[in-house]
């Protein structure tokens, strides 16, 4: 009788991108790719609190673990040390085959570098003391890639993988609303905000097509509502706020995460950019209308904003 190799053991694999939303988000394209490639890999994303209800478990990843950081930061940095040394330790007991820094700060090193991964790669360095805890994956014109497409790069030099398109994001897959158009006020830099006067003028036209307009945000975006829209602004959990733009027939944001939680999910993105680099952290997708003047999201006038979403909002899909 034949004799049968032993199993193979699944990989184990580690990410560590702790923030921020969109960027945690583009970071997911590469692992679903991952995932799709290996299916039988058992993969944990060590991310922050603030960010975590992006990453679908068991949806994207088999193990999820929420960095506390919210609360080190509340009791303070040094105080909190001997904490923080021991988290970070603690992923030694998972005996990672492969780990990967997608964020490439000093605090991320130190996460990937204390994991115990047998094999540690980083997408790069902020600081000097990040570029010495972990190996760094270089190539040419590997930092004018979008970054996106430098995760994959970054993943595939030592796990090949291939592109798929699913929807990896937390919740149900749910039908659009043909009429719904979302609006996110607010982002998490100054240079990436949009005038609320802007906002609410886009807003009104609209409501005034015969469109539903339901505006988003965080807890500290303040907001008044034009007559005849309905306004979400801080009532939201991630979670359901990731639901409100799954369920659109076109977003409008800024520079910002729910820009990019539109494009992981497939729904129609108009984006007012800011100051960072387009060709590196634009949208992840084809459906998206991207209204650049300058990098100064205020100098964008509202009637392109809202000509560009009635464009999406009459595309019939």
């Amino acid at each position: 009788m034949e004799e049968r190799a032993p199993a193979r053991p699944a990989l184990k694999i580690l990410i560590v991108r702790f923030s921020a939303i969109g960027d945690c988000v583009m970071a997911g394209v590469a692992i679903n790719n991952l995932r799709h490639s290996y299916p039988e890999a058992e993969i944990t994303w060590v991310v922050e609190d603030r960010c975590a209800d992006v990453v679908a478990e068991p949806k994207l990843v088999h193990r999820k673990l929420v960095l506390p950081r919210s609360e080190w930061r509340k009791k303070g940095e040094l105080r909190t040390l001997l904490a923080q040394y021991r988290w970070l330790t603690g992923l030694r007991k998972y005996d990672f085959d492969y780990g990967f820094d997608l964020q490439g700060h000093s605090k991320t090193a130190w996460c990937l570098r204390l994991s115990g991964a047998k094999n540690r790669l980083s997408i790069g360095g902020t600081d000097a003391l990040a570029q010495r805890l972990n190996p760094i994956y270089s190539s040419p014109d590997f930092e004018d890639l979008h970054a996106v497409e430098r995760f994959n790069e970054l993943i595939g030099s030592v796990l090949p993988i291939q592109n798929v398109e699913s929807d990896f994001m937390p919740g149900d897959v749910l039908p659009r609303e043909g009429k719904l158009a979302t609006i996110c006020v607010g982002a998490g830099h100054p240079a990436k905000v949009v005038p609320t006067d802007t906002l609410a003028s886009v807003g009104i036209e609209l409501a005034d097509r015969g469109y539903q307009v339901v505006y988003l945000g965080g807890s500290n975006d303040a907001f008044v509502p034009p007559p005849g829209t309905h306004s979400l602004v801080g009532k939201t959990t991630l979670t359901e706020t990731i639901d409100w733009v799954r369920k659109s027939k076109v977003h409008i944001a800024g520079d910002t995460g729910t820009g990019h939680i539109a494009a992981a999910v497939g729904t129609p993105l108009v984006t007012i950019w800011g100051n960072m680099p387009r060709n590196r952290f634009r949208p992840y997708t084809k459906l998206v209308t991207l209204l650049d003047e300058g990098g100064i999201p205020a100098a964008v006038p509202a009637w392109k904003i809202e000509s560009a979403a009635v464009e999406w909002l009459e595309w019939r899909i």
